[in-house]
């Protein structure tokens, strides 16, 4: 029988062209913590548009992408077994890091400076063989997928178990809004800590909040199902929750001081 989820698939397919449209519109419109910008200093039509659409793409894409991972997960442990999952996630998951730490990101940092008067290979000796200047740039997506792997891999261990739990309905409205009215308190006080571009290990702790609780919920939607009956009514009241917290936003992004929104 194929239980496969055909929509998923043009889930993750959507969600990657996020990925692409969100830094583009980072380059052209908001900068941040990225190797190339190229902004207007004065706040723009363009500018306003561009970060309302990098705003309402944060506060969910990565956090999808995490869900899918985290649905995925079981499924994947039961079928591999505990020794075989993790060494698996291991080499699917570091092989990417230790290369891009090495030899893509050496060579991406080496092309955006500016007035260099040196060799590369003078800069990988002086900066990254001394771990002076190791940067894991987007593959901090993957670092994050190891270690909640890890952890993932630690909890079946100790649980000794297949995780199987009773069968629960697909989470109500209200029980969604407290969730994510919670969360939002919570990355409030977290970032008053980890504000938005600072980082530990490469890792921008301030988003986590969210990260962790949406891969908790892949796992929970995979032994629930939840993905193959999701209430209509549910999804039709959110749906105009988003068009509505949408049609604000840029306002607020015009009302704050000019250029404070552009810093990430």
């Amino acid at each position: 029988m194929n239980n496969r989820i055909y929509y998923v698939d043009n889930l993750r397919v959507f969600l990657t062209v996020l990925v692409i449209l969100h830094h583009v519109a980072m380059t052209y419109g908001t900068g941040g913590l990225w190797y190339f910008v190229d902004i207007d200093q004065m706040q723009t039509l363009t500018s306003v548009i561009l970060a309302t659409f990098i705003c309402i793409n944060q506060s969910f894409f990565m956090g999808l992408f995490f869900f899918l991972s985290g649905y995925f997960t079981p499924n994947s442990y039961d079928r591999k077994g505990p020794t075989l999952f993790i060494r698996g996630r291991f080499i699917r998951l570091i092989i990417p890091i230790v290369f891009y730490i090495f030899f893509l990101s050496p060579i991406i940092q080496f092309m955006v400076l500016e007035g260099k008067s040196f060799t590369f290979w003078k800069f990988y000796k002086t900066k990254i063989l001394s771990f002076e200047s190791i940067d894991i740039g987007p593959l901090w997506f993957v670092e994050a997928l190891l270690i909640f792997n890890i952890i993932y891999f630690l909890v079946r261990i100790v649980r000794k178990e297949k995780s199987i739990t009773k069968q629960k309905s697909f989470p109500r409205g209200r029980t969604l809004f407290i969730a994510a009215f919670s969360l939002g308190i919570m990355v409030f006080l977290l970032r008053m800590v980890f504000p938005v571009g600072k980082t530990l290990m490469g890792l921008q702790l301030g988003f986590f909040p969210a990260y962790i609780l949406l891969f908790i919920a892949g796992i929970m939607a995979n032994r629930q199902n939840w993905l193959t009956d999701i209430p209509t009514k549910i999804v039709r009241t959110w749906v105009r929750v988003l068009f509505f917290i949408s049609s604000i936003l840029p306002l607020g992004l015009i009302l704050v001081p000019e250029g404070s929104w552009k810093e990430d």
